[in-house]
């Protein structure tokens, strides 16, 4: 089977290589999303007739690896590839295709509000209760850990009276909307949102039915082997500097990367990337082509990143010595964004289980 990139995919990879290389720590977050915009990364996921650049699910993953080799913490994952999608999910509206040009042009930032208690939550477990009224909708509830604490629209995740999850666009200023900020260990922020009987017009509303639910299991699965990608791009980082490292630091007069010991153990995190990168391409594939066991494949993929991203980050600390926890290197960093990666819809326990309930379901208790 041939893996090798298109031509058109090796310069997106390229370029995004190039861009994060430049990158500084300290960059402000509305200009570097301008240039996302610029760059046409924002548009890059979206079909061409919503007026995107036709991306699948593999070039978002070269995005992702690429912003995870340099430890950023750009919202892109959760604006473009979680709230973003699951927005061109919707049936086509006028209020749709007018947010996703906005979208895409990086004029609007769009969030998503999913959980209500951690990251593990499965969809079936929301209660944020979304009521008709005269006017449209009324949402009240509380949804936690919403990516980004400065978004203009929310794409909040709601029950409705008849018990089907929808979707509903909730402007940032709305009246009744409380917002909390929470830091988070990386570096990123969010913010809890409290629901006050909001009140939403009736085109805020973006499905009918049951097909929010089915969008957002595709969406979700999408989105984890995204954000395995960017977990791949910070283990391949960590095992690149790590190396660097030990040819450089010299101890009892010889560089420590002469050390058998730990030869070993560098060669035990280049094992578990390779596992890591393995599992990524099968999950693409699983997705790519709707394969009747991507969820347990995508369970399986969030499960390995979890457990050897962070095995490999703490062997990286480990060969640094003290200089893994400095500032003035940015292992520690790649250690935090692992760590909230694992932890990211779902851990590496939590996707075990999923794991197992899918693929042992039809066997007697």
């Amino acid at each position: 089977m041939d893996f090798s990139l298109t031509d058109e995919q090796q310069l997106l990879k390229d370029s995004i290589e190039r861009y994060c290389a430049d990158q500084q720590p300290d960059v402000d977050a509305a200009e570097q999303w301008q240039v996302f915009a610029e760059l046409g990364w924002l548009a890059m996921p979206f079909a061409e007739d919503l007026g995107g650049f036709g991306g699948s699910i593999v070039e978002s993953c070269l995005l992702m690896e690429g912003l995870g080799k340099s430890a950023s913490i750009a919202t892109f994952w959760s604006s473009i590839l979680v709230a973003g999608a699951l927005l061109a999910a919707a049936p086509a509206s006028p209020r749709r295709d007018e947010l996703l040009t906005e979208v895409m042009s990086g004029d609007l930032r769009l969030t998503p509000a999913l959980f209500e208690g951690h990251y593990g939550e499965v969809p079936s477990s929301w209660q944020c209760l979304a009521r008709r009224d005269a006017d449209g909708w009324r949402l009240s509830g509380t949804k936690v850990l919403v990516p980004g604490a400065h978004f203009d629209q929310a794409l909040v995740v709601a029950r409705t009276e008849s018990g089907e999850l929808n979707a509903f666009v909730v402007a940032s200023d709305s009246d009744g909307l409380i917002s909390e900020r929470m830091a988070l260990m990386d570096g990123s922020d969010c913010c809890t949102l409290i629901l006050e009987d909001v009140s939403v017009d009736a085109g805020a509303c973006l499905f009918t039915g049951d097909g929010c639910e089915a969008a957002l299991e595709q969406v979700l699965l999408s989105a984890t082997v995204a954000l395995a990608a960017e977990a791949q791009g910070a283990m391949d980082a960590l095992l690149r500097d790590t190396v660097e490292y030990a040819k450089n630091r010299k101890q009892f007069g010889v560089a420590i990367g002469s050390f058998q010991a730990l030869q070993h153990r560098m060669v035990d995190m280049y094992a578990d990337a390779e596992l890591c990168r393995a599992m990524l391409l099968r999950g693409q594939c699983a997705v790519l082509d709707h394969s009747a066991d991507r969820t347990e494949v995508v369970a399986a993929l969030k499960y390995q990143v979890g457990r050897k991203g962070r095995k490999i980050a703490e062997e990286a600390v480990q060969l640094h010595g003290g200089m893994g926890v400095s500032e003035e290197l940015p292992i520690g960093q790649y250690l935090k964004r692992l760590m909230m990666i694992d932890a990211c819809l779902g851990s590496a326990d939590i996707q075990r289980e999923r794991f197992y309930q899918h693929r042992y379901a039809d066997l007697p208790q």
